[in-house]
This record gives C-alpha cells, sequence and structure tokens, in this order.
C-alpha cells in the first residue's frame, strides 16, 4: 500500500490582503500540521510561495528546507505582501514520498501562467504516465498537473478535471486534492481515497477574500469541502466569490 504523502497548502483570491497572522501561523504547521495515523509529525521536506496579480507583478520562490526555521520565509512573505490590487496568493508545505528533497520538487509547480500544488500520493504515476511536457522534477504531482494541463487543451476547468481524475481513480492513490491558480481564478478539489480526516480542505470569505487551507486556522469561518467537490473562486465586481460543484464526476 501507498504511503501517505503528507503536505499543507494555503491559497487565496483576493482583492484586499490575507488576514493579519495567517500567513505566520500557516508556517507553523511544518511542524504542528495534522498527519495521517502512525505517520511521523512534520511537513519539512520544503515549500513553495506563488503570487500573482494577473498583469506585471508574479513571484514564485521554492525551497528544500523546512519553511518553520528558514529567513527565507519571512522574506518571501513580506514579498508577498506587498503584491497589491486583486490577485492569486499560495504557499505549500511538503512532506516528500514520491521524489527527493530537491527545490525542483517542491510545489507550486507553475507552467504558462498556471500554479498547482497537490495533497497526496499517486503510486507509480511518475513512470506511467506520458504527458506532452516533460517534468522537471521527479514526483507524481507534478505528473498530474501535467496531465491537467494536456486536459484544459480547449476544455473548462471542470471537464479538465472531471477527464483528469477519470484517469487517476482505478490507480492506488491516497489523495488527488489539489488547488490551481488559472488567470483570475483559483480551483480548490478534494478527493481523498483514504485518511479522510487528514485530507481536509476548507475554503472561507472574508470581506473581498476567498481563502483555501488544509486546515482551519485564526478562528475564520471555514467550511468543509467535500469529498469529489471543486470549488471556483473568481472575481464579481472586484469582490471574490465562490461556486461550488459537489461532485465533478457527474456535474
Amino acid at each position: 500500500m501507498l504511503g501517505p504523502a503528507m503536505c499543507r497548502m494555503l491559497a487565496c483570491l483576493t482583492a484586499d490582503g490575507l488576514p493579519d497572522g495567517l500567513v505566520t501561523r500557516f508556517q507553523r504547521l511544518s511542524h504542528e500540521g495534522m498527519v495521517p495515523p502512525r505517520a511521523a509529525p512534520g511537513h519539512v521536506s520544503g515549500w513553495g510561495a506563488y503570487a500573482s496579480n494577473f498583469e506585471t507583478t508574479t513571484l514564485h520562490y521554492r525551497s528544500s528546507k523546512d519553511a518553520y526555521d528558514d529567513p527565507s520565509f519571512q522574506a518571501i512573505s513580506e514579498a508577498v505582501g506587498r503584491i497589491s490590487g486583486p490577485r492569486a496568493l499560495m504557499f505549500h508545505l511538503r512532506k516528500a514520498s514520491v521524489g527527493a528533497k530537491r527545490v525542483v520538487n517542491s510545489h507550486p509547480f507553475v507552467v504558462g501562467g498556471r500554479a498547482f500544488m497537490h495533497n497526496g500520493s499517486v503510486k507509480g504515476l511518475a513512470n506511467s504516465i506520458s504527458t506532452s511536457r516533460e517534468p522537471l522534477g521527479q514526483t507524481d504531482s507534478e505528473v498530474y498537473f501535467l496531465m491537467l494541463l494536456d486536459s484544459l487543451e480547449g476544455r473548462r476547468v471542470r471537464d479538465a478535471v472531471r477527464e483528469t481524475i477519470s484517469r487517476l481513480e482505478h490507480m492506488d492513490y491516497t489523495s488527488l486534492t489539489f488547488v490551481m491558480q488559472d488567470g483570475p481564478s483559483i480551483y480548490a478539489y478534494r478527493h481523498f481515497g483514504r485518511y479522510g480526516d487528514y485530507y481536509t480542505l476548507y475554503y472561507s470569505q472574508e470581506r473581498d477574500s476567498v481563502i483555501f487551507c488544509s486546515e482551519p486556522l485564526l478562528g475564520l469561518r471555514w467550511k468543509l469541502i467535500g469529498n469529489r467537490e471543486l470549488v471556483h473562486a473568481t472575481f464579481d465586481g472586484g469582490r471574490a466569490v465562490v461556486e461550488r460543484y459537489p461532485d465533478v464526476l457527474t456535474s
């Protein structure tokens, strides 16, 4: 049986920034975050950040270090905070299961203006699926992203997710849960095969923002995304709003 990948994810589509202290609290999940039953604690195999205002400014940084004591984490967080206007923000904490502890294997992955991060493992995916783009690292997560990009050619995101998931469901996976930025939108998808209490994904609507996180933090008004549910956050009149698709395989 495939061992679980242990990752924590935070993302936001916002017109006015993240709540005070949220990124710092998320950083602590590298040591304090939930893990599956009988798994060693920690999400310390690397971290990454991504931010874009969809026009003039994009930041993408990845590290193979533990975010908890990496001095770059604060510097990057401050740089993300200086990006103004409507924007997408993403942070990822990695616990390696497939692929060595290397920068190239840290999330988020970015291709063609889209950014992607995954929480879970798919056994054998990195060696069994061909994609039109060559992966730069060794992770199943990157191949998953490239599969989704291939499916996006000429399709809506919801249809591409449905096609990609239908190709993966027969494989040995723990979770297909991901967050992806696509232009001025964020798509968050939760799908677990086991360890449902661990492979969680929540969202919260705060003022003009929609925030996604693996764990509820800071007492915000979090809602749990259901299994196989896709949530789409986009802007409407300068305010971030959500659309929900309770079962992407049938909706």
